[in-house]
């Protein structure tokens, strides 16, 4: 029974890895919340590849830029005949469009999503997963078409000569629900596999959570969403905080600059409270901090303001991808205070390409297959030789 669902199950990634290849029908994650409610983080969505005529005001699509990373938002408005168009599109969630109209030939345009089976897809992306799978594949396989005891012409005759009708129907019987068996089990192993053939490339899963860094006096706390940070998105702002005390044995002034590196340039925004933002509420005192609008890859020593060493500070970064901005970088937080330095950093990135990766699960599949047949082969000619 178990092996009759699984091939059904095998047969149906069998044909969607058709409809990827032949259709251009593909799966992209959605890694932020710019389209919610529509389609919520960590959903999957099936799109498939349309001409640029067949776009409507309302379609949901993704857009691929050359040399930039793809978008995926709502067509708020669509100008243009022949084969290209000009659109201009806004995630659900944004309070704004995109930067700039979209000049396209062609677009993915979102058939249907399923939220919440991202990290499920993301896990059965990562190589040790397939990996084992695919052992696990070669096993099956091996095990499906070992030959078994009674199965050469010479011991089928014997059998024949001993045992009546009944029994002959019986055998029969067993070895076509043997070969059925081994043939289903060879599907199912598809399964394995071959069906992690619609996969998306692996990506980090969502992981919010403090990091402390401390040092003789003086103790950074870096409270961010690790996902959002390395999967930014136009339009879609991110918050980090950095949080800052002192146990100094004497009164003074602590200074905290930043630095960054990297070839991502960002729009930022800086706020400071005495304790603990609350979202983007400071439940305590709102304090200044020097003017900074943007950051780029080449900024140095950045003096953000001077703190006494008995209060603390948390710093409130709000940042966001500019339209035409892709990349990484790594912004760098530094506090002085008694001869001391402490820094922390934090990593910001854009988010990766999606869509599909066939060839090295299909790979994988067929070498599972091929290696378990190999093995099966082998132990059978040296049951006939012997």
């Amino acid at each position: 029974m178990l092996l009759n669902v699984a091939a059904i199950a095998g047969l149906v990634c069998i044909v969607l890895v058709v409809l990827s290849m032949v259709f251009h029908i593909s799966l992209i994650m959605f890694k932020t919340g710019s389209m919610s409610p529509t389609i919520p983080q960590g959903s999957v969505a099936v799109v498939k590849e349309i001409p640029a005529s067949e776009i409507s005001v309302g379609d949901v699509v993704t857009v691929d830029r050359e040399g930039q990373l793809p978008i995926t938002h709502r067509v708020i408005s669509v100008e243009g005949s022949g084969t290209e168009r000009s659109i201009t599109m806004q995630g659900d969630a944004n309070d704004y469009p995109d930067p700039a109209p979209y000049e396209v030939t062609h677009v993915r345009t979102v058939l249907w999503s399923v939220p919440a089976i991202a990290n499920v897809i993301v896990w059965m992306s990562n190589p040790f997963v397939l990996g084992g799978l695919t052992i696990g594949a070669s096993i099956l396989v091996t095990w499906a078409f070992w030959p078994r005891r009674g199965t050469s012409a010479k011991r089928r005759r014997q059998t024949e000569q001993r045992e009546d009708s009944e029994q002959q129907g019986r055998s029969e019987h067993r070895e076509r629900s043997g070969r059925h068996a081994r043939t289903t089990t060879l599907v199912a192993t598809t399964i394995l596999v071959g069906g992690l053939a619609l996969a998306v490339a692996p990506t980090s899963a969502a992981h919010a959570a403090d990091n402390t860094v401390t040092g003789d006096y003086i103790s950074i706390t870096t409270v961010g969403d690790d996902q959002a940070m390395t999967s930014l998105s136009p339009g879609v702002p991110v918050d980090w905080q950095v949080g800052v005390t002192i146990d100094s044995p004497t009164a003074g002034e602590a200074v905290i600059d930043l630095t960054s590196r990297g070839d991502l340039d960002l729009d930022v925004s800086i706020r400071a409270c005495t304790v603990k933002w609350v979202g983007k509420t400071c439940p305590g005192d709102e304090s200044s901090v020097a003017d900074v609008a943007s950051l780029t890859g080449d900024q140095k020593n950045i003096e953000l303001l001077a703190m006494p060493t008995a209060e603390q500070r948390w710093l409130l970064f709000t940042v966001s991808l500019p339209g035409d901005s892709h990349g990484s970088m790594v912004a760098d937080v530094r506090v002085t205070a008694n001869g001391e330095s402490v820094s922390d950093s934090s990593e910001a990135s854009t988010l990766p390409r999606t869509g599909t990766d066939l060839w090295l699960p299909l790979g994988l599949a067929i070498g599972a297959i091929v290696l378990g047949l190999l093995i099966a082969g082998i132990a059978a000619r040296s049951r006939r030789k012997s």
